[in-house]
């Protein structure tokens, strides 16, 4: 029965782990979608900086992906960048591969 318990234990942590993980991997995924549209805004790095937040905090309500990549082709379609949706979520999924690199990246720095 020790056996049993070790291994549930075990795969609780890992589960755990990959859960952090995955959010850490989106709120960077995130906040580069905000650093691209900003750049196509002209935003300053305040500016950038600001929307980041407010997207990573959108990010975190229900449905946060959509409304992220909603809210994105809103903002960009203001300023006369009328980008496709399939664009930006193009975008938002070339940004997520190197989210997670950058991230896989830091949590090994961090334990060697």
């Amino acid at each position: 029965m020790r056996a049993f318990t070790e291994l549930r234990n075990s795969r609780e942590a890992t589960y755990s782990r990959d859960q952090e993980m995955w959010f850490r991997i989106q709120v960077r995924r995130t906040r580069l979608l905000a650093g691209w549209a900003a750049a196509r805004r002209g935003l300053t790095p305040a500016q950038t900086e600001a929307y980041a937040a407010g997207l990573v905090a959108l990010q975190l309500e229900p449905a946060g992906y959509l409304r992220v990549i909603d809210r994105v082709q809103y903002d960009l379609s203001g300023h006369g960048d009328d980008l496709p949706r399939a664009a930006i979520e193009w975008e938002a999924e070339r940004l997520l591969g190197i989210a997670g690199s950058e991230i896989r990246a830091a949590e090994a720095a961090a334990s060697a």
